[in-house]
């Protein structure tokens, strides 16, 4: 039996990132609105090709930090899928519970505009009919699946009941319209990965003005622990023996941010099964963060231990602080 550090379970997509330039007079940005005159010609100022999905990029980022791991996941026949698994080759995740259907490979276009990038995404519909035999894990890392999900999750689920398995839950957009059923698995979970806007769904919460409203009420629902992302304003964490921790983000020039949720999880996540403390894992996630985050797409800015561990030893003043919430 194959045994691993973790499993991911989720989406693998290709991401084709479209950067354009300031001056374009195509295209027009402001506020939180972009404006595209129908019918013209946009010029494209660079592009960048690569793979993605949550379950993708955090495989990738646990693997370059010498975790031993597998990926559960269902991607397309067609010519993107031999990306796909050239990727995860080269990455040394394991690849056997990949299923390979007759299908096109689900993708995003992202439009990079004054240093924020919109997407747009196309999930192919599958029916993910996962299967984990002859296969364990210490950890499963749930995330974002298309339509057709809820029976991968309840498989999962299963999984880590049966085997013993700690399950990092990180819910996707489709998961969030049935708020039961995440709250169910939030349960279930020994850490579980939000961002602000997330946990204000999760919670019913109309905004972010009372975090500690929000962190206690995710613990009630049963979670062993929380951590919540909140972009320039660092991540939070928190867990049911009452320890409570903040962090500022990691000091970084931002590119594009596609990936900062995923690879603050996989920092975390990794430093947790390699026995280190709740707030080095909190640095290890910021570090693993900034360094996406100053590159395009997802998985080209993951980081492997030892790149961690020179910030580290550069940055000693970076710390996680205790909070009283």
């Amino acid at each position: 039996m194959n045994k691993l550090d973790c499993i991911t379970v989720g989406d693998v997509t290709i991401d084709w990132f479209l950067q354009i330039a300031d001056e374009n007079m195509g295209i027009e940005a402001r506020d939180d609105l972009i404006s595209i005159r129908s019918g013209g010609k946009i010029l494209v100022d660079k592009s960048s090709f690569c793979t993605g999905g949550n379950a993708f990029n955090v495989a990738v980022g646990l693997s370059r930090l010498g975790l031993n791991t597998s990926i559960c996941a269902e991607m397309g026949d067609d010519s993107f899928s031999q990306i796909i698994t050239k990727t995860l080759l080269n990455e040394k995740i394991d690849t056997s519970l990949i299923i390979q259907s007759r299908a096109e490979t689900s993708f995003a276009v992202g439009l990079q505009v004054k240093k924020d990038r919109t997407l747009f995404v196309h999930h192919v519909i599958r029916e993910h009919n996962f299967s984990f035999s002859n296969i364990s894990a210490k950890w499963i890392y749930l995330s974002s699946i298309g339509e057709h999900w809820r029976n991968a999750y309840e498989k999962t689920i299963k999984f880590a009941s049966e085997n013993n398995t700690m399950i990092a839950f990180n819910p996707g957009s489709l998961q969030l319209k049935d708020l039961r059923f995440v709250r169910d698995i939030i349960a279930k979970s020994s850490i579980v990965f939000l961002n602000e806007d997330e946990a204000c769904l999760i919670t019913e919460n109309k905004n972010n003005n009372d975090m500690n409203k929000i962190i206690n009420q995710i613990l009630d629902y049963g979670p062993k622990s929380i951590s919540i992302t909140s972009g320039n304003k660092g991540s939070y964490y928190a867990n049911k023996n009452g320890d409570r921790f903040s962090i500022q983000p990691f000091p970084c020039i931002i590119v594009e941010k596609t990936g900062a949720g995923d690879s603050y999880a996989s920092g975390f996540l990794s430093a947790i099964i390699k026995n280190n403390s709740p707030r080095d894992a909190m640095r290890w996630g910021s570090i693993n963060a900034a360094s996406v985050i100053e590159k395009i797409g997802a998985q080209e800015g993951l980081m492997t231990q030892k790149n961690i561990e020179d910030s580290l030893s550069m940055h000693h003043e970076f710390q996680a602080k205790e909070i009283k919430l």
